[in-house]
């Protein structure tokens, strides 16, 4: 079984789980461990306590909002985040019962999500923390956010943002910079393009995010970032290239080269 990771687990804690069953979202001051609820207030709305006198009430018609607080469950941590979200109550089919049914809406400081490889430059991840922010509350204005950061790592790459034609000078569309980008980065390309029409939906007023297809964009962003800066794989391909070329592992023995004199 592979490991859930930080996307998987935000995704859990956006589209709603059982209040004893809370995702593991990591904390972000250790970065190792997980946060575990400190104290939820349930509050069931005003609405939903009226719905009570109509005959046809069940308990699944609950509904109503919940704040709190995670710690961090590393005794030498002990960080707090503080929560919020939505309350509903569900028949739990395997249990054969109402459970409470908890959707994040709101967590501060923001879920960690991306580990930017070393030399991202400052203004991409500041665009990517604003998205990351705002997924919860408001998917259409994350999803513009990422789409910033994709402009801003194009404008970092040195991706022109207007072109000369018939003696004018013309503003580049994003998508036409991802072409530019392609030849230089085609892996990378075709993750951005992606990203580019989630940020898209997110500028329609008829389109209305989930907050799963804006943390697909995130996920989309931090792979292509990774595959851009970081400098690993490359090196790690060089290293099996030599050991393919030479049929061995064994670095030459220096002492045995001749030196001229």
């Amino acid at each position: 079984m592979t490991s859930r990771s930080a996307f998987d687990e935000l995704r859990t804690a956006a589209d709603g789980f059982a209040d004893d069953r809370w995702p593991r979202l990591m904390c972000t001051r250790c970065k190792r461990s997980d946060l575990i609820a400190n104290g939820i207030n349930i509050l069931e709305s005003a609405a939903s306590k009226h719905d009570h006198d109509d005959p046809r009430w069940e308990p699944d018609f609950i509904r109503g909002h919940f704040h709190g607080t995670l710690r961090c469950s590393a005794a030498t941590c002990a960080e707090i985040a503080v929560v919020a979200g939505d309350y509903s109550v569900g028949y739990a089919k395997d249990d054969g019962g109402y459970v409470n049914l908890l959707t994040l809406r709101y967590i501060a400081p923001p879920a960690e999500l991306i580990d930017f490889p070393a030399g991202t430059p400052d203004s991409v991840i500041k665009r990517t923390h604003e998205a990351i922010g705002l997924v919860l509350q408001n998917p259409n204005a994350a999803a513009n956010r990422v789409r910033a950061a994709v402009e801003e790592l194009l404008t970092q790459l040195r991706i022109p943002r207007t072109q000369i034609s018939k003696s004018r000078r013309h503003r580049l569309t994003t998508h036409k910079r991802l072409e530019r980008l392609e030849v230089k980065f085609p892996g990378p390309a075709v993750l951005l393009m992606a990203v580019k029409w989630i940020g898209n939906d997110g500028s329609h007023e008829s389109s209305s995010l989930l907050t799963r297809e804006v943390l697909d964009g995130l996920e989309l962003f931090g792979q292509a970032l990774n595959l851009i800066y970081n400098k690993r794989p490359k090196e790690l391909d060089a290293i099996a290239r030599r050991i393919n070329r030479r049929k061995t592992s064994k670095l030459p023995d220096r002492r045995q080269l001749r030196v001229p004199f």
